[in-house]
């Protein structure tokens, strides 16, 4: 029979006590009274009393304890402390545990420690100081203890799923089932996992896990995210080649087949303990370190689309229930991963921040964002975009406004590049304009706009406008007319692989004509709404007026059939 919580803790504050001879008379025959109850008493403080002697053989870490003593919300030691605890792990040697008879209560009652006939303080040849540190360490010791032989079951729990498809286990698993205390193997879909401490995790098969406790778990291979709020700190994920340990953030890991171990941080921080090694890491937003068996570690390239956090797995659901705005969400999760895809703004509002424009495709801290509002421009607002909850840019020609994003190598394009976006008119009168450039002078990387019938120069008036070139001006390429109307959302997107240049409109191609043009590298800032040139906004009878929304930039030529897909998952349903 499992002993009940109340009389395990009663036994450890006994056993405590009897150690530290403090113990009273009264104290004493009530430890006897429990050890008499029922073996699995007797079992427990034959435990505690194997830890307690292993216990005070350890070299304790003085920084540990004084640690330990404090209040660790108040003084900001929470962090310091799981990283000594982790630390001493590391270093520790594995206790053994001995099993004794649970049937023969003598036994049980001969090893108990004597105590005097008065209360007092223990004077053994280790004083008050080393008792209390033993009585420290025996608590948080069997508190580990519990946690790690726990045999039928866990306080982790799923929560959600898709298409989930587990390995043979004991029971199906379900959303709302706990998980059971073996290695589980998730051979495909997606599982989120809540932890009792309230850590969060979605896991993506194939992968091979096991929960260890209620804030932690063992990661054989595959790969998770970790979302982990305040409440939630010391989370821990152990794999075959290190520990991490959670600061308060949202992470990832990822094990591959020979055991090596990825970690790469969203928010937050993180610690990160190889397995073979004394060296411990500390990894911030947007940074990402690689562990292998043997102990060596290196940094990697930050790669937070490889991971399935659980914002994606929201979507995908509500994807699969039919929400077309999920659907365009989902589709754009997928895309995130394709590695030619080096820019994507108008994606998501940074609400603290709303006058910056992000790159989702890399993340806050990674890429520059870009500025609205520079140089005595004006600042373009945000507005609903496709679909309601979604948000987009507008722009007005006549209020001058522009956003500059800080020259960037992987966003200037001089090879093959593709440049897409969503496109709406609120004003008939003025459409169009300069949409975006990337540019120094007369050096130009890529210009791509559309005009309308208002434009100054008339023989630009109603086409697409495409521009590469070093120098020569007149090397210049222009569409076939296009009739923009207004209170329409268009998908205008433009190819060119410095040979062949392609316009579509709505996943259709619209025009194809030959351009060559080949410039040599250059970075350069980017400039969208408007056009500069010597430092100075030129031709602001071409400033962009419209809503601009998903605006992505590929390094390559997108195929026919990607463009339609685009198309397809993104276009608003009548009535959204």
């Amino acid at each position: 029979m499992e002993l009940a919580e109340p009389i395990k803790v009663e036994i450890m504050d006994l056993t405590i006590l009897s150690l530290e001879g403090q113990v009273t008379r009264e104290q004493y025959q009530r430890l006897i009274d429990l050890l008499q109850i029922e073996p699995a008493a007797r079992a427990y403080y034959f435990q505690v009393l194997a830890i307690s002697e292993s216990v005070r053989k350890l070299d304790w870490d003085t920084e540990l304890l004084r640690l330990s003593e404090g209040d660790l919300e108040k003084s900001g030691d929470y962090w310091k402390f799981w990283q000594k605890m982790l630390e001493r792990e590391q270093t520790a040697r594995a206790l053994t545990i001995p099993r004794p008879s649970e049937s023969d209560p003598k036994e049980s009652r001969s090893a108990i420690v004597d105590i005097p006939e008065k209360a007092g303080p223990y004077r053994g040849n280790n004083g008050i100081l080393a008792a209390a540190v033993i009585g420290l360490a025996l608590v948080s010791m069997l508190l580990i203890y519990d946690r790690f032989t726990a045999s039928t079951g866990t306080s982790a729990v799923i929560t959600r799923s898709l298409q989930a498809v587990w390995g043979e286990t004991r029971k199906s698993l379900h959303a709302g089932d706990p998980l059971p205390a073996e290695r589980l193997t998730l051979r495909e879909g997606l599982a989120e996992i809540q932890f009792e401490n309230g850590a969060e995790v979605v896991l993506e098969g194939p992968a091979e896990i096991r929960v260890l406790s209620d804030s932690r778990m063992y990661l054989y291979h595959g790969k998770l995210t970790a979302k982990v709020g305040h409440e939630a700190l010391g989370f821990v994920i152990d794999t075959p080649s290190g520990k991490v340990l959670d600061l308060g953030t949202e992470f990832g890991v990822g094990v591959d087949l020979e055991e090596r171990t990825q970690v790469h941080v969203f928010r937050g921080e993180v610690m990160v303990y190889p397995m073979d090694s004394k060296s411990n890491y500390r990894l911030e937003p947007g940074k990402a370190r690689s562990i292998s068996r043997d102990g060596t570690t290196a940094e990697v390239d930050y790669d937070p689309v490889t991971f399935i956090r659980e914002k994606e797995l929201t979507v995908q659901l509500a994807a699969r229930q039919g929400d077309d705005r999920a659907r365009w969400r989902a589709f754009v999760y997928d895309q995130h991963r394709d590695k030619s895809l080096v820019g994507h703004y108008f994606d998501e509002q940074d609400i603290k921040r709303p006058a910056m424009l992000l790159n989702s495709v890399y993340g806050e801290g990674v890429s520059q964002p870009g500025v609205f509002g520079t140089e005595g421009r004006n600042k373009p607002g945000w507005v609903q975009g496709r679909w309601p909850g979604e948000m987009a840019v507008r722009l007005e020609r006549d209020k001058h406004q522009s956003i500059v994003i800080p020259a960037q190598e992987p966003l200037s394009l001089h090879g093959p590049i593709t440049i897409a976006a969503w496109i709406y008119y609120p004003n008939e009168k003025q459409m169009g304009g300069h949409l975006i450039s990337c540019r120094q002078d007369n050096d130009v990387n890529y210009q791509y706009s559309i005009f309308d019938s208002h434009y100054s120069v008339s023989e630009q008036q109603n086409r697409f406008e495409f521009l590469r070139y070093e120098d020569d001006v007149q090397n210049r390429s222009y569409s076939k007319v296009f009739y923009q109307q207004p209170n329409t959302w268009y998908y205008f997107c433009a190819t060119h692989d410095n040979e062949t240049l392609k316009f579509y409109v709505n996943g259709e191609l619209f025009d194809l004509s030959s351009y060559a043009s080949q410039v040599a590298p250059l970075t350069a800032e980017i400039v969208i709404g408007s056009m500069k040139r010597e430092g100075r906004y030129v031709m602001t009878q071409g400033d962009f007026d419209g809503i601009i929304d998903d605006l992505m930039l590929f390094d390559r030529c997108l195929t026919d059939v990607e463009i339609k897909a685009f198309y397809e998952a993104g276009k608003p349903i009548s009535g959204d």
